[in-house]
């Protein structure tokens, strides 16, 4: 605070719970937070409504990568749960949709984080019928491509946390699968050079 040259507004930020919260009124995925920004970008980003579930990464440059998800349609029989294999390229500056494209699996509840090459890495995440997904796919957002790997995870996750080390090498931290339920308290690392999954 001494350093800052400008002064930005304090936006409330509450806690529902472990699963939810809220900035500015707005919903926010929990695995996005490592990346939030408290700036008018990502209140851009926020004022959209994007799949439940989702995963948000900041691409740089305005532009935000969201993945998977799903949506909530109501009929006469009550709510509809669509699941998704989609990917958005958003743009705040413009306030546009840049690109969309399928994915290669359906997603919800998975982890996605920016590599260093410019493309996104996306692991585990929920499936239909509580089926957890433990493939990893790797989204060129240059091209609107995606790539499953040969290698899976070692454990079928959703909800973990995900950054890189100093290397650009993936790290994901515990996690959980629905059934049978379970919490991981590992620390896995993807090695890009040789293209392997390694405990931390």
């Amino acid at each position: 605070p001494t350093t800052r040259k400008t002064k930005e507004s304090v936006v409330p930020v509450r806690s529902l719970g472990p699963d939810n919260l809220t900035i500015n009124n707005k919903q926010v995925t929990l695995k996005s937070l490592k990346r939030l920004r408290l700036s008018s970008n990502w209140s851009n980003v926020l004022h959209k409504q994007w799949p439940e579930g989702c995963s948000i990464v900041d691409l740089g440059n305005s532009r935000f990568l969201i993945t998977g998800g799903y949506s909530v349609n109501s009929d006469k029989y009550g709510p509809m749960f669509s699941d998704l294999a989609r990917a958005t390229i958003y743009n705040t500056e413009t306030n546009s949709v840049e690109k969309q494209f399928n994915m290669n699996s359906i997603r919800v509840g998975h982890s996605a984080v920016l590599l260093p090459s410019g493309k996104v890495f996306c692991v585990g995440g929920e499936m239909p019928k509580s089926y957890c997904n433990s493939s990893v796919e790797i989204i060129d957002v240059s091209t609107g491509t995606s790539v499953t790997l040969s290698k899976t995870i070692p454990s079928r996750i959703v909800h973990a946390t995900i950054t890189t080390d100093k290397q650009g090498n993936p790290l994901i931290f515990g996690g959980h699968q629905p059934s049978p339920e379970y919490s991981s308290k590992r620390i896995i690392r993807y090695n890009v050079k040789s293209e392997q999954f390694e405990e931390a």
